[in-house]
């Protein structure tokens, strides 16, 4: 037989042992009859990552739930400071609002009771405002925060926009009363079990994710697969280049929320940052996913002594399979299907390198170039799909100030500051979860 006719033979063998079809690098066989890990999971809402509760947990927050939806309904402050305000809305399009205090303040916000001091000073007609607001020293379940800000966190995390009310202050006496009418729908649905507003207990940080390493299940661990995922949406909206980077002219752009009023009073503008980064960035193959999955399998590889299945394939598998899932009022672009994907690499565990952000800007008042890489690492047991260890890691330097934004990416030797800092900030996201795995383990 000759060489060529042999090659031909053992060629059709081998397909007919594999089972006559072709071969996925992302999914089984097409013959084999079974599902490719990345698809039979259209399912909008993450549930393999550990944040489903049980049937008895649900029952038991159930009536703590109702409660604290009726609660939410109304919110009451009084304080004690000096200055002359006033504010009435029927909801933040329709309100009327001038003069400026400065008082401390305490009472309840919906079911969040605490104090804190408050300094606001503002001009408002309809949905136009003028505003400066800075919440300092908060105790209980009140949060610091300041305007300028962006409009989704103002307004998912410090401010109901559909909320009717107002607020007082003359001379000494502050007095502010507020209700939501949102609330009163998520309080009426709540009772069949839908929660429009995402605050029922349990919430996926009080079940098995945690900080705290269950060691004896990390130390079974042989195999991992480590993929990327990122927040595409949660309380901040931000202009994403075709880099992956964030690019706004500072981390308090108003744009978004004050239109074109807003733009008057805050120097430069999202889509003037990101203009300015057009050029530099064009053609560059940089990808925050790729320095921070080769530097985790690295690690991964040395520290842990772990097998991990091949980081270009699941780099690939994200361009190609990524889908957009919910996760508590979150958007997460992620691998559809954990589970099938850990079973098909044969792997205990996955490790969920999940950036939340990426961006750069310009520090306020003083120009200073910042750089910030906000990363949450979630390992994962396959197929038990508990949460073993969850880390949130971010790393923001200060750098040279005086520089726009283009001449920030630029500076540096290697005349790219910005992919010198940002492969920087991957080694310090790696060095922290190292530090971490090896402090519990």
């Amino acid at each position: 037989m000759g060489v060529k006719k042999a090659c031909v033979w053992w060629a059709g063998f081998a397909l007919l042992a594999g089972g006559g079809g072709s071969t996925s690098a992302f999914g089984a066989s097409d013959a084999s009859g079974q599902i490719p890990w990345y698809q039979g999971d259209s399912g909008r809402i993450i549930r393999d990552e550990g944040d489903i509760a049980g049937v008895w947990t649900k029952i038991a927050c159930y009536p703590v739930n109702r409660v604290g939806d009726l609660l939410d309904m109304i919110s009451l402050q009084v304080g004690f400071g000096f200055g002359l305000h006033a504010n009435a809305h029927a909801t933040r399009a329709a309100q009327f609002g001038f003069g400026g205090t400065a008082v401390s303040r305490f009472g309840f916000d919906g079911r969040q009771g605490g104090l804190c001091n408050e300094s606001k000073a503002e001009l408002s007609l309809l949905p136009f405002t003028a505003e400066s607001f800075r919440r300092t020293n908060a105790f209980g379940g009140f949060t610091d925060y300041g305007i300028p800000e962006d409009s989704a966190t103002l307004y998912r995390l410090h401010r109901d926009y559909t909320g009717v009310g107002g607020e007082v202050t003359a001379a000494i006496v502050n007095v502010g009363a507020e209700a939501h009418p949102i609330e009163v729908f998520d309080f009426v649905f709540g009772f069949f079990g839908l929660d429009l507003c995402s605050d029922d207990y349990p919430r996926p940080w009080d079940g098995n994710a945690r900080r705290e390493m269950d060691a004896d299940a990390v130390a079974k661990i042989k195999r991992v697969v480590i993929v990327p995922s990122r927040v595409v949406y949660d309380r901040r909206v931000r202009l994403e280049t075709p880099a992956g980077v964030g690019v706004y002219y500072n981390r308090f752009s108003a744009e978004r929320y004050w239109g074109l009023l807003g733009a008057m009073f805050v120097s430069g503008a999202d889509s003037q940052a990101a203009a300015e980064f057009s050029s530099h960035l064009a053609g560059k193959k940089f990808s925050i996913h790729q320095e921070l999955l080769e530097r985790m399998a690295r690690m991964a590889m040395v520290s842990c002594k772990w097998d991990v299945a091949p980081t270009g394939d699941m780099l690939k598998a994200f361009d190609e399979h990524a889908v957009v899932k919910e996760y508590r009022g979150q958007k997460i672009k992620r691998l559809p299907n954990y589970a099938r994907l850990a079973a098909y690499y044969g792997a205990d565990a996955v490790l969920d390198v999940r950036v939340w952000e990426y961006g750069v800007w310009r520090k306020p008042g003083t120009d200073t170039g910042v750089m910030r890489l906000d990363c949450e690492l979630k390992l994962i047991a396959q197929p038990s799909n508990k949460v073993l260890f969850n880390a949130r890691i971010i790393h923001c330097p200060l750098k040279k100030g005086g520089l726009s934004l283009l001449e920030f990416a630029k500076a540096g030797k290697s005349g790219d500051n910005l992919m010198d800092e940002s492969c920087q900030a991957c080694d310090v996201v790696t060095a922290g979860f190292k530090d971490m795995m090896l402090e519990r383990h």
